[in-house]
């Protein structure tokens, strides 16, 4: 875990010095991939299914760690990382087959619901995980890991600005990685459009994202016949995972999202 730790240290120093006027997010979430209770039981057997789900970032859901220091924020980063039970107690994701909902408390102090049966990041998530393990359980999200690419947001919501996510966009490509290699995940779903992580403008970072996970080994396109744009934009595999990039769920039907992110993951045992 020493460079899981000397990561989040980089993340803390590349965004939180107390002279950075840089951003135009005053005040900032921050986000630790988020394993379920059941997930390790799984790591290093073969023939069962460890599903990584990434998304962009976290869309606002309180300061969440310790800024007071790199040394603090940092250690905060490894215990959370390598706690199993945040589902139900940062998350509170209980009863997810009938009114799922995350509590969250607004800057102002007020309490929101977040209901999880009407999010089609959430519910396309469990459709495609009731496929591909073959199991339906009320708390599927324990089997899983829950993840995104950047881990620092605005806190009051919505995606990073460009000049925070260039400001930790290369380190937290070295935070996927290293968190790959911990918790050997067998598929990974990038929930996140591939806009997000090929930019070719002013800074390289976000193409050099896609060229550090090796030559890709597989291509998949699954492209809509009264859409424009693929669901699936990009499939490879690095060390036995398979990696799908995806269009965001919320962009098309479930059933077409998850029939094509199923279809793309079975032509892996094809090659």
């Amino acid at each position: 875990m020493k460079k899981y730790t000397e990561l989040y240290t980089e993340l803390y120093d590349a965004v939180y010095p107390a002279d950075n006027k840089k951003f135009k997010e005053r005040h900032l979430s921050n986000f630790v991939a988020m394993r379920g209770s059941r997930y390790n039981e799984k790591t290093g057997k073969k023939n069962v299914v460890r599903l990584m789900i990434v998304g962009r970032a976290v869309n606002g859901w309180g300061k969440g760690m310790n800024t007071d220091s790199a040394d603090t924020y940092a250690s905060e980063a490894t215990t959370l990382f390598k706690a199993s039970d945040r589902f139900k107690t940062e998350w509170n994701m209980q009863d997810c087959d009938t009114n799922p909902y995350s509590k969250y408390t607004t800057k102002e102090g007020n309490e929101k619901k977040y209901y999880l049966s009407s999010s089609p990041f959430w519910s396309a998530t469990r459709d495609v995980w009731y496929q591909l393990s073959g199991e339906q359980k009320s708390d599927w999200y324990e089997d899983i890991v829950w993840n995104n690419i950047y881990k620092v947001a605005p806190l009051e919501g919505g995606n990073p600005s460009t000049n925070l996510i260039y400001a930790q966009a290369d380190i937290c490509v070295k935070l996927l990685q290293e968190e790959i290699r911990l918790l050997q995940p067998t598929h990974i779903l990038l929930v996140i459009d591939k806009s997000w992580i090929s930019w070719k403008s002013k800074n390289k970072v976000m193409f050099d994202f896609m060229e550090a996970f090796e030559k890709y080994k597989c291509h998949c396109h699954s492209v809509l016949k009264d859409q424009n744009k693929a669901i699936v934009q990009c499939a490879f595999s690095v060390n036995d995972c398979k990696i799908l990039v995806t269009c965001r769920p919320e962009t098309v039907s479930r059933g077409d999202y998850v029939e094509a992110v199923i279809n793309a993951f079975s032509e892996f045992n094809k090659q």
